[in-house]
């Protein structure tokens, strides 16, 4: 009688045993249905799956940076503009600065570049948002920092325009005005204004370490303000703009 019970109770644990198993396999089954119906009806989610690996997207082979997994014409433009550089001037150096800001890829190429008086450099910039397939324009990046236009172009005039020798002569590069330093400061506003309108078509952004940099000529910012016999042609200013 003892071992009948004994075999009961041996054969009520492997039959719960199985229950348990089958109705497992079934949850697990239904939810791996339920998972693959959903992802099939909004196909997008699959897309939308970002690599963070930047050798997903870019290869540098030489002096070239290519990009993979990236929309045709995108990727195509870029190569071309390198290219352009590359093949009309002689290349002393370049300087490749590459990441992944959530969803930006943000690539920044340098090339400094042989001159007959002295070197210069060359800048080419990329912004690129991997969850949408689209290029980032620089107003989408300054939104996503505390800083403006205005600020950036505050910065510039103090930095690099303002006249330090008030004494001195200086012609408007619009209007041939002949100013003193003092009257070229005193009317700051007006060159900062100008600053500020050309900023969006002058000024390239890029990111490195989560901050936001911007890169300009100096000379596109001077020939906005006046006349100068300086040879800045091949000077940019690059500095950084804010955390993001």
């Amino acid at each position: 009688m003892k071992k009948k019970k004994v075999v009961k109770k041996e054969y009520d644990y492997r039959r719960t045993f199985l229950v348990f198993t089958i109705v497992f396999s079934i949850i697990i089954g239904i939810s791996t249905y339920w998972i693959y119906a959903y992802k099939h009806k909004h196909p997008y989610l699959e897309d939308n799956i970002i690599n963070y690996k930047i050798d997903s997207y870019v290869k540098t082979k030489g002096n070239v940076v290519y990009l993979e997994n990236i929309d045709n014409k995108v990727t195509n433009d870029f190569v071309n503009k390198q290219h352009k550089i590359i093949n009309n001037n002689k290349i002393i150096d370049t300087d490749i600065t590459k990441t992944i800001y959530k969803n930006i890829l943000s690539i920044k190429i340098s090339y400094i570049l042989y001159g007959d008086l002295s070197n210069y450099e060359e800048i080419l910039i990329l912004n690129y948002n991997l969850k949408n397939k689209k290029i980032v324009n620089n107003d989408n990046l300054l939104e996503m920092t505390n800083v403006t236009y205005k600020d950036i172009a505050d910065s510039l005039f103090t930095d690099y325009i303002k006249i330090e020798d008030t004494s001195s002569v200086v012609i408007d590069a619009i209007t041939n005005e002949k100013l003193t330093g003092t009257e070229f400061n005193d009317n700051s506003y007006k060159y900062i204004t100008r600053i500020r309108e050309n900023l969006p078509d002058i000024m390239s952004l890029y990111i490195k370490d989560n901050k936001l940099y911007y890169a300009v000529k100096l000379k596109d910012i001077n020939k906005l303000c006046y006349q100068t016999n300086i040879d800045v042609s091949g000077k940019y200013i690059d500095k950084e703009i804010d955390k993001l």
